[in-house]
């Protein structure tokens, strides 16, 4: 929360049922080792780190925020650089006000985190 309120953004809630939801979206991740976007409806993040690296939430976050030297200030979402900062914006989004995040660990020792928002943000006119 505290990249939000450096933004101007309310806090968010954590939200038990969609850190459930995360839990088993990073478990079928981690069993597939693939990271790749759900259809789940929510805002999301995904991260991952290999075998031995922090697999604190605190550095998925913090790579997340990152993404703000990408972005400026009222630069459209959803267009071709979204790649370049749209966790961060999600992250950051006004009109989210829960989240609910969960990691799994695959076989070879990498972890893959999924961080559930909603509403969801980087919606275009919003």
């Amino acid at each position: 929360n505290a990249a939000r309120a450096f933004e101007g953004a309310w806090a968010m809630a954590w939200n038990a049922s969609l850190a459930e939801t995360a839990c088993g979206w990073s478990e079928t991740q981690a069993r597939k080792r693939l990271m790749h976007h759900s259809t789940l409806g929510y805002g999301e993040n995904l991260y991952s780190t290999s075998r031995g690296g922090d697999t604190s939430c605190s550095v998925a976050v913090a790579a997340w925020v990152a993404e703000k030297v990408f972005y400026a200030s009222g630069m459209p979402v959803g267009g071709d650089g979204v790649h370049d900062y749209g966790h961060f914006t999600q992250v950051v989004w006004p009109g989210t006000k829960q989240v609910g995040c969960c990691s799994a660990t695959a076989d070879d020792g990498a972890t893959y985190w999924t961080c559930e928002y909603h509403p969801a943000g980087n919606v275009l006119g919003q």
